[in-house]
């Protein structure tokens, strides 16, 4: 176990799908009818249209983990109002071969639904990419373009306590955004110490129709030990606040289960994105 990266308990995976979230983007559809199946919203009817993402990945090996995160998006009005655009939870799993696994809620209203999830496995060892279709037990398997394997830092970021170094870039436009990068003293995320870099950029007056500069600040908190971002902040007056934070990191060994379809799933081969859906109404269902 890493120092600085506490333990929480192993994950056990069966066969009965137990796990209930997920990631994913993609193209949302959601419409109500009138059946109702176990207390739950009646006739929902949502899904994902998808596509391996990243159709192409370099594998991290020796560096396992079974981690959360979370991002969300909130815009404080003029007045005080906050707005919540999205809010989600996704569980990511990584094993020492770099073969990742990725489970995101299907329907946002849906989350607690063991059916309503949306997993996606890269295998960089065997070269396919899997898209699962949990409700109809069906495994979309692609051709995974392997870039190459590298290896975690295997220690904790550290930061020199000197003055940072700051960047910045001149644009030769007048109308372009002036961007300055400084690094920042090393903090501690969900018990791991890492080390971040904040970018400012300033927008010019009238660059987009604005009468004043507008600023947006970027700060991301970087793990070398497991090759991941552990906190990343965007503030932008014209989208809000952006946050994505990693917890419950844990550097045990994902169940090998993790990282191929089930027996029970049917493999098809495809080339273009998949339509995922899921329904509460059984004749809605994709036989």
């Amino acid at each position: 176990m890493h120092p600085g990266i506490r333990s929480i308990l192993v994950l056990t995976v069966n066969f009965s799908w137990t796990i209930t979230v997920a990631a994913q983007s993609g193209s949302v559809t959601a419409t109500a009818g009138t059946t109702n199946r176990g207390g739950r919203e009646p006739g929902v009817t949502c899904g994902m249209t998808v596509r391996p993402m990243p159709p192409a990945m370099a594998a991290v090996r020796g560096a396992p983990y079974s981690l959360v995160r979370e991002s969300s998006q909130v815009r404080t009005l003029a007045d005080g109002t906050h707005i919540t655009y999205f809010s989600n939870s996704e569980k990511r799993f990584r094993d020492s071969q770099g073969r990742t696994r990725t489970e995101a809620a299907l329907c946002p209203k849906m989350a607690d639904d063991p059916e309503g999830v949306l997993i996606q496995i890269h295998d960089p060892v065997s070269g396919f990419a899997y898209i699962l279709d949990v409700q109809n037990h069906v495994a979309f398997r692609y051709a995974l373009r392997v870039l190459g394997a590298s290896s975690a830092s295997g220690g904790v970021a550290t930061v020199s306590p000197a003055l940072p170094q700051v960047r910045t870039e001149h644009p030769d436009s007048a109308d372009a955004p002036k961007e300055t990068t400084e690094p920042l003293p090393p903090k501690t995320v969900d018990g791991v110490t890492v080390g971040g870099t904040r970018t400012t950029t300033v927008i010019p007056e009238g660059a987009e129709g604005n009468d004043r500069p507008i600023t947006v600040v970027r700060e991301i908190w970087f793990s070398p030990y497991l090759n991941l971002p552990l906190l990343a902040k965007s503030s932008d007056p014209r989208s809000g606040e952006t946050t994505t934070r990693i917890t419950n990191a844990d550097t045990s060994e994902p169940s090998p289960l993790l990282f191929q379809p089930p027996l029970d799933y049917k493999i098809v081969d495809a080339t273009e994105p998949v339509a995922i859906i899921y329904s509460t109404n059984s004749q809605l269902r994709v036989q």
